[in-house]
C-alpha cells in the first residue's frame, strides 16, 4: 500500500479526487474506482480510507481511528434533527 500512496496525486479543488496507483477517490461522492470500474465501498471503509489519503505520510494513531467510528456509529443512530445538536456539542468540548 504504501507503494500506491507514494505515487498518490493530491486533490484537485475543483473535482475534489484523490489518485494513487489505478485507484481514484472522489471525496465529494465518496465513490472509489479502480481503472474506472466502480468498487463497492461504502460507510466505515470509505471514511478510513479517505483519512488514511488525507493524511499520506503522516502517523494516523488508532485512537483517532477508534474516535472515527465512534463518530460514525453514533452519527448513525440520531435522528437528523439530533444530529445538528450533536456536532455543535462535540465541537464545543474540542
Amino acid at each position: 500500500m504504501l507503494d500506491l500512496l507514494a505515487g498518490m496525486d493530491s486533490p484537485d479543488s475543483s473535482t475534489d479526487k484523490l489518485c494513487f496507483g489505478v485507484f481514484q477517490l472522489d471525496l465529494k461522492t465518496g465513490e472509489l474506482t479502480k481503472r474506472g470500474t466502480r468498487l463497492r465501498l461504502q460507510g466505515q471503509p470509505i471514511r478510513v480510507l479517505t483519512l488514511l489519503l488525507e493524511r499520506s505520510g503522516e502517523l494516523v494513531t488508532r485512537e483517532e481511528l477508534r474516535q472515527l467510528a465512534a463518530n460514525s456509529i453514533r452519527a448513525s443512530f440520531l435522528p437528523d434533527s439530533e444530529k445538528e445538536k450533536w456536532v455543535s456539542r462535540i465541537g464545543a468540548i474540542v
